[in-house]
């Protein structure tokens, strides 16, 4: 497998926004020599319009395959598919040199079996102070449509292997489902089936990367009585079929 199909380099920023694509951008911030910002645009999310930039000194976009790879799907702001806004950070002038170094490292990797395993490497590098940054981070305020989104994620999280009808969450959050929607698709893009749907395609790609269960205990995992049905869900969900995906992302 080519690590490199794991990244999308020297990309149109236009495909910030492309599904399963974290966006990362270090910039400099207008009118500073010392102060940047770390912004981080998780999957489907339209990168911030031109004008509220600060001058883009590396960027790097990162599909979700890269992080399970490297082992880095539990570091926040990277736990796909609960993280659905936007992180900006705000970092030093050492820090941000660190993390443009290791991002010209990652894109200058040779694509042969030893510079994957050091890519790989550098990528959980990357993650790690990235996640370490947003621990640190000032937290905003929180909206409601926010809190919402958060407790629904783990609340699906937590039924993974037992799935219920997006009408119990929403009488679990004391919400009807019109205003459940509605709350989700203001932070995340995407209503309550969608985030479900997500869930479980990035727990069945989670499956076919990191372990050796075949297509039919994955798919009776995931509350699949019928693998064909399992193997259709999949192939609309990742773009290919299991097996090849499974082919694809081994080292």
């Amino acid at each position: 497998m080519v690590l490199q199909s794991g990244f999308t380099q020297n990309a149109d920023l236009d495909r910030s926004n492309a599904p399963g694509i974290f966006s990362i951008f270090i910039e400099i911030l207008t009118g500073s020599t010392d102060h940047f910002q770390v912004s981080v645009f998780p999957p489907g999310r339209k990168s911030y319009a031109e004008q509220d930039r600060g001058q883009i000194v590396q960027s790097l976009y990162l599909k979700e395959e890269a992080i399970l790879l490297a082992g880095c799907q539990h570091i926040h702001p990277f736990c796909a598919p609960s993280q659905a806004y936007t992180c900006r950070m705000l970092v030093g002038a050492g820090l941000a040199g660190t993390l443009v170094n290791l991002i010209s490292r990652i894109e200058d990797a040779e694509p042969n079996w030893h510079g994957q395993q050091k890519l790989l490497g550098l990528v959980k590098v990357l993650l790690v102070y990235i996640g370490r940054a947003y621990a640190l981070r000032e937290l905003p305020a929180e909206s409601w449509e926010m809190g919402v989104f958060t407790r629904f994620n783990k609340m699906v999280a937590a039924d993974q292997f037992n799935r219920r009808p997006v009408t119990d969450y929403a009488s679990a959050l004391s919400v009807g489902l019109a205003t459940l929607n509605t709350a989700l698709r203001k932070v995340s893009g995407m209503t309550a089936r969608q985030i479900i749907q997500y869930h479980i395609i990035y727990e069945a790609k989670k499956a076919a990367i990191t372990s050796d269960l075949p297509m039919k205990t994955v798919a009776s995992d995931l509350q699949f009585g019928d693998v064909a049905h399992f193997s259709k869900f999949f192939r609309i969900g990742a773009g290919t079929t299991y097996s090849d995906y499974k082919r694809a992302f081994v080292i």
